[in-house]
């Protein structure tokens, strides 16, 4: 919840000056076509991003899955040992041989399955840093055109 605070507080703090530095560089005439292609804008590259992240979050896990499930093996003696360990748990349980082999595999897929999603999520999380902070450093590139126009001073009309 606390980070929810923050997040929508940095939203609110960096989206209002964003758009009141837009609609300063537009001439007073086109400000109401420029408001409504700001909006459009605003929504397509919402949903863009959405989608560009989504896709690399999927690919990033499909490829850390098979990374991941390569390193497990029959041939590896650390699997083998791990397999062998959770069939003993089941079986400590009452679990009959087959179906514990069964149950240790299928747990051991479940870890790596968990496990290539918490490493696509850091990939995806770093991508979203690189790009918040090209943003960042295109939001510093925004000149104020009506305040060079005249003479330092500016006005901000807020409706």
């Amino acid at each position: 919840m606390l980070l929810m605070m923050v997040r929508g507080m940095g939203m609110g703090l960096a989206m209002m000056p964003s758009t009141t530095a837009g609609m300063n560089a537009v001439p007073q005439q086109l400000v109401g076509r420029a408001s409504a292609l700001s909006n459009v804008i605003r929504q397509v590259a919402g949903s863009l991003g959405i989608t560009v992240i989504s896709t690399i979050l999927q690919n990033s896990q499909v490829a850390s899955f098979y990374r991941l499930s390569e390193q497990v093996s029959m041939f590896n003696p650390a699997s083998l040992q791990l397999v062998k360990m959770l069939q003993g748990w089941f079986g400590q349980y009452g679990i009959s041989g087959g179906e514990s082999q069964g149950l240790a595999i299928g747990t051991l897929y479940g870890d790596i399955q968990k496990q290539a999603f918490v490493d696509a999520m850091n990939d995806t999380m770093f991508v979203t840093f690189l790009v918040a902070e090209g943003t960042v450093i295109l939001g510093f590139m925004i000149k104020d055109n009506k305040k060079e126009k005249s003479g330092g001073e500016s006005h901000v009309m807020i409706e």
